[in-house]
């Protein structure tokens, strides 16, 4: 993930920033959704897919932890 800083202000008028991260491909992935009309739900889906992969392989979840040896040993 990429870390994007946001700022915005508060209901009470004071200013606030905070890191907020991002999947890498995100913004290309809104550029294609807005110029080809992903519909919401396939929008929904690929978002979910998308978070879900990121974790497992951040938690060195398989196939993502040691699998991928093999087959690059391969190359």
């Amino acid at each position: 993930m990429t870390e994007v800083e946001v700022s915005f202000t508060k209901y009470d008028g004071r200013p606030h920033r905070r890191t907020v991260e991002r999947l890498p491909g995100e913004d290309e992935f809104a550029v294609h959704r807005d110029r080809y009309g992903y519909p919401p739900e396939m929008i929904a889906q690929a978002t979910a897919a998308a978070h879900r992969l990121h974790r497992e392989i951040g938690a060195g979840a398989e196939p993502f932890a040691t699998r991928y040896r093999d087959r690059l040993s391969r190359v």
